[in-house]
């Protein structure tokens, strides 16, 4: 029996009318990938019955409104995928108002915003009742100061996986961030994310209390030697890994962070903030 089915570069018109009436009882996952997928098309698929349906992604389609999307067929979803699609806020409140109790994976990084519309505000996220919610994916969606804001009071309390990079985060943006409700985060993307004073927005993150923190990817935002001693003071002790590539650094930079200054392996001199470190790459 069918469980997975794949088409990439899909070149519409597809009858998804038929497809979506075809009896795959055990059908766990959906691809339609590169195409012109529009709402009409998706539509009809939103209304398909394949109850053990887990993982969906329809990656760089035409999908704007999302009509149906919200029906609610699919109770055993855990993953949704909709990266470069022109989502609108009207598909957005109809993403977060579907009922998916499995649901742990949201991606709706790369969206692709119509000439002349603004980036979501986000304050639908208040509204997504997805308590097994534990990868977050917004980079590249031009969210500033108002809109973490409002993702923060989605007070979404189970993710462990937040992805931020290419986004346009100062550091009241990340002040909003600190506040967030994420006590079991293991894992922030926020490569390619800071802008205005770099040294404040880190002087902000290191104030997050983070204990389950492993993995910070920091790449590509402009931290120097005069910002980097502010991430001396965070309290994340399970970091393990540090990404701080395409920064201007240099080994000797990271004696600023007060270790052992007789190490000459930049993880070592880190070791006194985080104790477990095991691969810093800059």
């Amino acid at each position: 029996m069918l469980t997975d089915l794949a088409v990439y570069f899909v070149d519409l018109p597809v009858d998804l009318h038929m497809l979506s009436t075809c009896q795959w009882p055990l059908l766990e996952s959906l691809t339609l990938c590169s195409g012109r997928l529009d709402d009409a098309q998706a539509s009809m698929l939103f209304w398909a019955d394949w109850p053990l349906l887990r993982n969906l992604r329809l990656n760089g389609n035409c999908l704007t409104n999302l009509e149906g999307v919200d029906h609610n067929r699919w109770q055993q979803l855990e993953s949704v995928c909709l990266i470069d699609n022109p989502v609108s806020n009207t598909g957005l409140r109809r993403l977060v108002s579907a009922q998916w109790p499995k649901l742990t994976s949201w991606n709706l990084s790369i969206i692709a915003f119509p000439a002349g519309r603004t980036a979501f505000t986000w304050h639908q996220l208040i509204e997504a009742n997805w308590p097994m919610l534990s990868t977050l994916d917004l980079a590249l969606n031009r969210i500033k100061a108002n809109m973490m804001k409002n993702i923060v009071e989605a007070q979404v309390s189970s993710i462990r996986t937040l992805n931020l990079g290419h986004n346009l985060l100062d550091s009241i943006a990340i002040g909003h961030l600190v506040k967030g409700p994420w006590m079991q985060l293991s894992d922030l993307h926020l490569n390619y994310a800071l802008c205005g004073s770099i040294a404040d927005c880190l002087v902000l993150l290191s104030t997050g209390a983070w204990p389950q923190l492993e993995l910070l990817w920091l790449g590509g935002n402009g931290v120097d030697v005069t910002a980097l001693p502010a991430l001396a003071n965070s309290k994340w002790p399970s970091l393990h890994y540090l990404n701080l590539i395409d920064n201007p650094l240099s080994s000797d930079d990271f004696r600023l962070m007060g270790g052992d200054a007789t190490c000459d392996e930049p993880r070592d001199m880190c070791r006194n903030v985080w104790p477990k470190l095991q691969l810093l790459e800059y």
